[in-house]
């Protein structure tokens, strides 16, 4: 059964030379290979949440943005491809690789005055 199935690619392959579309086959930014499709409208709100939150968790910006799973995760993968968090860990929230807006502490810590 695999030998037939083998067969039959190569024939499909031999009848057309294969055409790449150099958009999809180079290796690019994610947010240039979407465009504008990418940005979302509230990522500046998420970002500025996550960093006065001091932590960085999918479930966190559901919480306080009262979106879904699926746009949540997304705001926080853009924000590790823009450096402000990093990778996945596990149940973990993300380290936040980027320093607060002054004036802001994370929830139940103290503001410090200035």
């Amino acid at each position: 059964q695999d030998a037939e199935i083998e067969k039959i690619t190569q024939f499909i392959k031999s009848q057309r030379k294969a055409v790449y579309h150099e958009a999809v086959t180079q290796s690019q930014d994610k947010r240039q290979a979407f465009g504008d499709f990418k940005r979302d409208e509230i990522y500046d709100e998420a970002k500025r949440v996550v960093l006065e939150g001091g932590q960085a968790s999918v479930s966190m910006v559901q919480r306080r943005l009262g979106v879904g799973y699926t746009r949540a995760a997304r705001l926080i993968d853009m924000m590790e491809e823009d450096g402000i968090v990093g990778p996945y860990r596990g149940a973990k929230p993300r380290e936040i690789l980027v320093e607060r807006p002054s004036g802001s502490a994370p929830e139940g810590e103290p503001k410090e005055n200035a």
